[in-house]
């Protein structure tokens, strides 16, 4: 893992809906998620920032991690999992959500805790929402390079974040 002064910058919106848009291209065309009819949809704000701080492996990794859990928690049957791209002043925003069965922080999955500790040592965040039986909302947090550290730091989990029933999206 490289250290957050070593960082190899993603300065590109698109490429980051490209590392999005490969990503749920593979999960879309694997063969036990088209039995299973899992749809991925991706939704993007129109403004995205065009710096982030990031390593595109660990977002690949991230990202990979957060969709094969949404659609393990789907339990094999029909569903959507949606992925999103939103920027606020500090931050660009990956999230992916899902209605399946939701997720007990008590039990939190190993790949969870790794993924925490490796978006953090990047200086980003992981951002994880879920309600038993509901489903869950889990966003990576990339900082921008036109924000400073303490516009990041000081974000409160319910500054834009609160969680909303992703099955009353889903049609």
């Amino acid at each position: 893992m490289k250290t957050e002064s070593e960082l190899n910058f993603v300065v590109s919106t698109e490429r980051i809906r490209e590392i999005v848009d490969d990503i749920r291209s593979e999960f879309e065309h694997s063969l036990s998620y088209r039995k299973n009819r899992v749809h991925i949809l991706m939704t993007s704000s129109t403004t995205l920032p065009l710096g982030l701080k990031c390593d595109e492996y660990v977002i690949r990794e991230s990202l990979t991690t957060l969709l094969r859990n949404a659609v393990d928690a789907l339990g094999g049957g029909p569903g959507v999992v949606r992925i999103g791209l939103r920027a606020s002043a500090a931050y660009l925003s990956i999230s992916v959500e899902d209605n399946g069965r939701g997720i007990s922080f008590e039990n939190e999955r190993l790949s969870l805790r790794e993924l925490r500790k490796d978006l953090e040592a990047m200086g980003a965040r992981l951002d994880l929402q879920s309600r038993l039986g509901v489903g869950s909302r889990n966003s990576i947090l990339l900082r921008r390079l036109d924000s400073t550290p303490s516009q990041f730091r000081t974000l409160s989990r319910q500054d834009d974040f609160r969680y909303r029933n992703p099955s009353s999206q889903l049609g």
